[in-house]
């Protein structure tokens, strides 16, 4: 996506030097100007939603890592110990209560 808005941005800068030398009242004048306009409206589409999935991203790393542990320590109950204590996970409740997807 990074050069559909690098590209959006070079061609709109373009047109706005280009709006500048046409005289106001030259056939492309009003064509270029709405051109512009659109060049502005979808940049600002375009980085506003890049910022929207960077953060997207970041979270979705931070609901990874939450789970990655929730998942340890759930292989951890239900592991057989060496020390023979009861039938695995007995009496060991620390993924319902501690790890808790979204806390912390």
């Amino acid at each position: 996506m990074a050069t559909l808005v690098e590209e959006v941005l070079a061609v709109w800068r373009d047109a706005e030097r280009m709006l500048g030398e046409l005289p106001e009242l030259h056939a492309d004048h009003e064509t270029v100007a709405r051109a512009v306009a659109e060049l502005r409206a979808i940049y600002g589409e375009l980085t506003a939603a890049s910022t929207q999935s960077r953060a997207r991203i970041r979270a979705s790393g931070a609901a990874v890592a939450r789970t990655r542990t929730l998942l340890e320590a759930a292989r951890r109950s239900i592991e057989p110990t060496a020390a023979g204590r009861g039938s695995p996970g007995e009496g060991d409740d620390a993924v319902g209560s501690d790890l808790a997807l979204g806390g912390g």
